[in-house]
């Protein structure tokens, strides 16, 4: 029974700071979540799906009898097209999410920091209590 109450608890600490982090925090979580989504795919393709896709192009460039010819080196391209466009897809879409997650950091940053300059205004004060969730959110 001991799990189970450590396991409550850390699920209750987790909470605890997504709520504290507010809404940036989330979408940063679900940006992460998706980015490991498409490198475990692209691992699972090279390590499984790339070296068939490599060993059929091989396969078929070597069943043709003509290696030579203008026509022949424009098939070999596309074969070497077709594999490294499987290669590299998804590549953009990766490369981007790890461009934008500093951004959602600054962002995150941002809205803790406005909150803490409202709460600042409406009470008129420094009250550290009152900064104190801006701040967590800003961090």
């Amino acid at each position: 029974m001991n799990i189970k109450y450590a396991l409550i608890g850390v699920l209750e600490s987790i909470r605890d700071f997504m709520e504290a982090g507010g809404a940036v925090l989330w979408i940063i979580l679900v940006t992460a979540f998706l980015m490991w989504i498409l490198i475990i795919e692209r691992y699972w393709f090279i390590r499984l799906t790339y070296p068939g896709l490599v060993k059929a192009a091989v396969r078929q460039w070597d069943e043709r009898k003509d290696h030579h010819t203008w026509y022949a080196h424009r098939i070999r391209d596309e074969l070497i097209s077709r594999v490294s466009a499987q290669l590299h897809r998804g590549l953009i879409l990766l490369n981007t999410l790890v461009a934008l997650c500093p951004l959602m950091g600054l962002l995150g940053t941002v809205f803790g920091m406005v909150q803490v300059f409202d709460i600042m205004a409406i009470t008129g004060s420094g009250n550290a209590r009152l900064m104190a969730s801006g701040i967590s959110m800003a961090t």
